[in-house]
């Protein structure tokens, strides 16, 4: 049984600042599948739990307590706060054990072993945007900032002005590039130019010429885009006099190939890729302020995988199905807490690389657990795992006796932090029990 609490949207101004509107839960992970992917309003607060007559949300989770945890608007301000009723496991914010805190839109709460995102009403979307074009390069995402540049890739789409496309290196800038192609309707070809690298772009390389007949592309990019999309990728490494070029290009619809004075047409959209600020380069006096301000007639930013986490576990299982079709995979919450919880520098391109990893592991394996993460992810921030947790249940109230400790002491080499994180504890408990039982954690040290 679940229900939620309501609440009347601010208006105007107000719906700007702090959380905006409405703050949300978003159940990104749960053992009650009656709520996977459910978003509930917070309103003037809302209580979490197992029992279902004392609580506004009542979750099927053993380790919940029957009243567990409130999350609810702070008077006065839009910000949330999140208090925990001494419950038995503890709730958890960005993987830390929390018992009173205030929470930030994007926040990553752990009740138990259910997963939430505090998000708000404009980032909450009732379906997955899949990419109608080619179901190889899908573009998935609910986050209200990834939807925000599909909207406006849309808008782009039907017009014939370039497009500047910025994020950081592994956010999918060609992929988006391509499906602003697609999205056109044009009819000639999706052609990217690399301009960064070892070797920088060259006019001939660009516009073809005698200077090219030595190369692959003797018509040069341009031709081979002709009626389509020419994508100048890393575009913030192009060298000067080629920003020039390619501002007369756009200008006039007009290019002379290397070492001609020929002048031909042409019918090409010009998109430019960079993982860099444009703007900050034009500062610099290292990008031409006109061609920067013709390349963004429109102008697409791309989110870090850090600021759409509520996207993770979605991209996470299509990137486990595209490489593993045949397998079947679930997670654990602790395992996909530490995919939440990690910065990925590398966005899309890293996470994908870790699930082509994680299809690797043993065929009779079908729960993904924190130990098969790879170390980077796994040691990023240390979390109570959930058989921790499930013991603490248990014995929350209880000293460990003499021979226990002793037997955990010696499986963890003599490291306390270890022994806390079994019991869910903090490290002051464990010495606490050092004392009382005559044991040095340093006996046990290899």
């Amino acid at each position: 049984m679940t229900s939620a609490a309501g609440g009347e949207r601010p208006s105007g101004d107000a719906a700007s600042e702090g959380l905006a509107a409405v703050p949300t839960l978003v159940v990104l992970h749960t053992p009650d599948p009656a709520l996977r992917g459910r978003v509930i309003p917070v309103g003037e607060g809302v209580s979490i739990g197992r029992n279902a007559e004392s609580v506004t949300i009542a979750i099927n989770d053993r380790l919940l307590s029957r009243r567990h945890a409130t999350v609810a608007p702070v008077a006065g301000s839009r910000i949330c706060e999140l208090v925990d009723h001494e419950s038995r496991n503890g709730s958890f914010v960005e993987g830390l054990r929390v018992t009173r805190t205030h929470l930030t839109r994007g926040s990553i709460i752990r009740l138990g072993v259910t997963l939430f995102e505090l998000s708000t009403d404009d980032d909450d979307a009732d379906e997955t945007l899949d990419d109608d074009f080619d179901e190889r390069e899908p573009l998935l995402g609910k986050a209200g900032s990834f939807r925000d540049v599909l909207c406006r890739l849309s808008r782009a789409a039907s017009s014939r002005e370039p497009v500047t496309i910025i994020g950081e290196s592994g956010t999918g800038k060609k992929r988006v590039a391509r499906r602003l192609h697609m999205a056109s309707g044009r009819g000639g070809r999706f052609v990217v130019a690399h301009c960064g690298g070892s070797v920088r772009l060259t006019d001939a390389q660009l516009f073809g010429g005698a200077e090219a007949l030595d190369s692959t592309n003797a018509e040069g990019f341009l031709a081979m885009a002709e009626g389509g999309t020419l994508v100048l990728d890393e575009a913030d490494l192009l060298e000067p006099p080629l920003q020039e070029k390619i501002l007369s290009l756009i200008d006039t619809g007009e290019y002379a190939q290397a070492g001609s004075q020929h002048r031909r047409t042409t019918d090409v959209r010009v998109v430019a890729c960079s993982a860099a600020n444009l703007e900050a380069a034009v500062q610099a006096g290292a990008f031409s302020r006109v061609l920067y301000e013709r390349l963004s007639a429109h102008t697409l930013e791309l989110p870090a995988l850090r600021d759409r986490r509520r996207d993770i576990p979605l991209l996470a299982q299509y990137f486990l199905k595209l490489e593993a079709p045949a397998r079947r995979f679930d997670w654990s919450a602790t395992c996909l807490e530490k995919l939440l919880l990690y910065d990925w520098p590398g966005n899309i391109r890293e996470l994908h690389n870790v699930m082509r990893r994680l299809t690797l592991v043993d065929d009779d394996v079908t729960m993904l657990r924190s130990a098969h993460l790879p170390k980077e992810i796994r040691k990023r921030l240390r979390t109570a795992s959930e058989d921790s947790l499930r013991y603490s249940a248990i014995t929350i109230h209880a000293v460990p006796s003499r021979s226990e400790l002793a037997r955990l002491l010696e499986q963890y080499e003599g490291n306390v932090a270890r022994v806390a994180e079994h019991y869910a504890k903090d490290r002051r408990h464990v010495y606490r029990w050092l004392t009382r039982h005559d044991l040095s954690a340093a006996d046990f040290r290899k």
